[in-house]
């Protein structure tokens, strides 16, 4: 990484990339940009999330006026990196992503079965666009092609149950110190999250540090589900293929 530069860490919604983001965070050395294109998303789209409307109007949602802020590393102040939690399903599949050329791409993938369960949790109407993995695809392909042909894969299984080798391996891609602050963080919410974290991290606000899941039991997977699990699931393999090993 130069001297100056800019993580965009692509991923789906509810595959802890907001235990991530706290992660990063935690650093106390890097900027932290929450979700930037969630009003992008939601002026674009009619889907009803909390608070869409407060969003839409406090966020810029000009897309272009976004890729020029978020690709500039004169945008980092008195920072050195900038981390920006980027959400896959906020992009839309028929956008210019050469934009991206300018950040270190990042990906950050989880089995598409617990993502959906996740999700449905909070949204019930669950569907491809929404889990972001078809996007996230469609930006890794940008990248191995044109940018990187080993970019930064990690798996939220390997990030929750063995957090620290996770993390010094992706320290050591990106150039970037590993630091044991990288561990923990302080319950509740943070400083430079999204208005709408209230809603969508509660639990992890719950935590101070990464919950391993070593839980082997199989998932009963619900009719209504399984044409949308397996279509994600070949999305998410292709991903797996590259992710870093610990």
């Amino acid at each position: 990484m130069n001297n100056k530069s800019i993580i965009s860490m692509w991923s789906g919604p509810r595959n802890l990339s907001t235990v991530l983001m706290y992660s990063f965070e935690n650093r106390g050395d890097i900027k932290i940009a929450d979700e930037p294109f969630y009003g992008y998303f939601l002026y674009n789209n009619k889907i009803m999330h909390p608070k869409r409307n407060l969003i839409i109007k406090t966020m810029e949602c000009d897309k272009n006026k976004l890729i020029d802020y978020l690709s500039d590393t004169q945008n980092l102040g008195t920072k050195k990196i900038w981390y920006q939690k980027q959400m896959t399903h906020h992009i839309n599949i028929k956008d210019d992503i050469s934009w991206v050329n300018k950040v270190t791409n990042c990906f950050l993938i989880r089995d598409p079965l617990d993502v959906i369960i996740s999700y449905q949790k909070i949204y019930k109407n669950v569907s491809m666009n929404l889990i972001g993995l078809e996007q996230q695809n469609k930006i890794f392909d940008y990248v191995i092609n044109n940018i990187d042909n080993k970019p930064l894969v990690i798996d939220a299984n390997d990030l929750r149950n063995n957090p620290e080798t996770t993390l010094k391996i992706a320290c050591k891609k990106l150039n970037i110190e590993f630091t044991e602050k990288m561990l923990q963080w302080p319950k509740g919410p943070k400083k430079n999250e999204g208005l709408w974290g209230e809603y969508w991290y509660k639990n992890v606000w719950k935590t101070t540090s990464f919950i391993s899941k070593k839980n082997n039991k199989k998932i009963k997977i619900n009719k209504s589900i399984k044409d949308l699990y397996a279509q994600a699931k070949i999305f998410y393999n292709k991903l797996y293929d590259y992710k870093i090993n610990t």
